[in-house]
C-alpha cells in the first residue's frame, strides 16, 4: 500500500506543478491524493482520479455523473503497472478498460514513476475489432489542456460528459501553425508535439530508452528503435539550443 501511495502522490504532485507551470491551474480545492479538485485558469472545475487498484464500470459511470452533476469535468489517470496492459501486447479489453477507452476516443491516460521521476502519458488501443494492439505514448503534452464534451455509451447509456483531454496541435498568435517540417519525423519517434520544451523532450527520451534499450529490450529490432530514437533526441536537442 505505501508503494501504490507514493506512485500516486508523486504524479498528482507532478499533474499539479506542471499545470502551474503552464498557467492553466488557478487554485487546488482538494488534494485527497487519489482524488484532485481543482479550478483551471478559466474557473472551471476539474477532478482527477488516479486509478490504482480494480475499478468496475459502474464506478466510472457514478464517477462521471456525480461529477456532471457538479459542473465538473473528469480526468481518469491509471498506474499503468497494475491497471494496463503493456506495450506491443495485443489484448482484448475487460469492459471498464473499453469503456474508458471510448471515453478518450481510443486511449487511456497513465501513469508511473520511474527513478524517482513522474511520467504521464497516453496508452493507445488501436485497431477495429475487439482485439486491441497496445501502444505506449511518451509524454502528455500539459499545456494543451483541453476540457471538451464528449458522447459515448456507458452502461448501456449514452450520454455527453465533460472531461479533460490534451491536444496535440500548436498555434502562434495569429493562429497559424508553427512546425519546423524537418523536424517533425523526430518529434514523432519521440512521440511529442511540436512545441515541446526541453524537459519535455528529455522526459520523453528517457521513458523510450528504458522501454527499448537492448539491454532490457530483447526483441530483434530493439537496436534500430533505439537508434533512431538516439537520432532523433539529439536532432530537436540541437534546435532547441541553437
Amino acid at each position: 500500500m505505501p508503494q501504490i501511495r507514493f506512485q500516486t502522490a508523486k504524479s498528482g504532485e507532478y499533474l499539479l506543478n506542471q499545470l502551474r507551470k503552464s498557467g492553466i491551474l488557478h487554485k487546488v480545492l482538494h488534494d485527497g491524493v487519489d482524488i484532485i479538485l481543482f479550478e483551471d485558469h478559466q474557473q472551471r472545475r476539474v477532478s482527477v482520479h488516479f486509478i490504482d487498484s480494480s475499478i468496475e464500470t459502474y464506478e466510472i459511470y457514478n464517477t462521471l455523473k456525480d461529477n456532471a452533476a457538479n459542473d465538473t469535468a473528469t480526468l481518469f489517470m491509471l498506474w499503468s503497472v497494475m491497471m494496463l496492459p503493456e506495450h506491443g501486447q495485443t489484448y482484448h479489453p475487460e469492459p471498464w478498460m473499453a469503456a474508458l477507452s471510448r471515453l478518450y476516443e481510443g486511449l487511456i491516460y497513465g501513469y508511473d514513476v520511474i527513478d524517482g521521476q513522474a511520467y504521464l502519458f497516453p496508452v493507445y488501443f488501436r485497431g477495429e475489432s475487439y482485439l486491441k494492439q497496445v501502444e505506449y505514448g511518451t509524454t502528455i503534452p500539459i499545456n494543451q489542456f483541453e476540457v471538451v464534451e464528449t458522447q459515448t455509451v456507458i452502461k448501456g447509456e449514452r450520454s455527453t460528459w465533460r472531461i479533460v483531454t490534451f491536444a496535440h496541435t500548436r498555434s502562434d498568435a495569429t493562429g497559424k501553425i508553427v512546425i519546423n517540417a524537418n523536424l517533425m519525423p523526430h518529434y514523432e519517434r519521440l512521440g511529442i508535439p511540436a512545441d515541446a520544451d526541453e524537459d519535455t523532450v528529455k522526459r520523453a527520451y528517457r521513458l523510450l530508452a528504458r522501454r527499448y534499450h537492448p539491454d532490457t529490450n530483447k526483441s530483434e529490432n530493439a537496436t534500430e528503435h533505439m537508434q533512431e530514437i538516439n537520432v532523433a533526441y539529439k536532432a530537436i536537442l540541437d534546435a532547441l539550443q541553437a
